[in-house]
């Protein structure tokens, strides 16, 4: 591997977009290995972001930045104002709990029938975008809550306490507390992503 490659087979759909964007603005390109199913995915990602991509082979992608875009980058972000980084900073807080993480409990947000009949009939806390006081408010309850979140037609259930994550699922398949702290790294910065959070501290103690 040389110092523009990344090695990200395995992650699935959980790509570090932060890690392979750092990537391409030090070297000026990012040579990624993914696994199959996520190459149209990484691609349509560069490719909103105004990137040249070219695909080398089943599954590696190289990604690099369009000639004469690097000084037009640098000058655009020279000119932007500061943005206000608290409501980001809070979501990205948002510690995995290895010792208290609920593999059970993961299991049952992965559970369809769970989904439906338990978890989305509880009191709904917010629904927003992943900025704002309303959404940080709602994130610091020191109570059970669950994250929903939308984004390149997925949804993701988070269940956090107090900021610390205890356990998570895609619709249809639990994820491990490795998965999550790649969903959250690939959330930073979109602003694309829909959340809903829930109060889900009395449901937790009837299941």
């Amino acid at each position: 591997m040389t110092e523009n490659s990344l090695e990200l087979r395995g992650m699935g759909p959980f790509i570090p977009y932060n890690l392979i964007e750092k990537l391409i603005r030090r070297t000026g390109e990012a040579i990624v290995d993914v696994d199959k199913e996520a190459v149209s995915v990484v691609e349509r990602w560069a490719a909103k972001r105004g990137y040249s991509i070219k695909r080398l082979n089943d599954y590696r992608i190289r990604i690099s930045i369009v000639a004469g875009a690097a000084a037009k980058l640098e000058t655009v972000q020279a000119k932007a104002p500061a943005r206000p980084q608290a409501a980001e900073e809070k979501m990205f807080k948002l510690v995995v709990d290895e010792k208290k993480w609920s593999k059970e409990m993961s299991e049952k947000l992965a559970n369809v029938t769970y989904v439906i009949e338990t978890v989305l009939r509880a009191p709904i806390l917010y629904r927003g975008p992943l900025a704002g006081a309303d959404f940080v408010a709602a994130l610091s309850r020191k109570k059970l809550v669950l994250l929903r979140i939308s984004v390149d037609n997925s949804d993701y259930f988070i269940a956090a306490d107090n900021g610390r994550v205890v356990a998570a699922a895609q619709l249809g398949m639990p994820l491990n507390p490795e998965q999550v702290k790649n969903v959250i790294e690939s959330l930073r910065g979109r602003s694309d992503v829909l959340v809903t959070i829930y109060d889900i501290s009395s449901i937790d103690k009837k299941s």
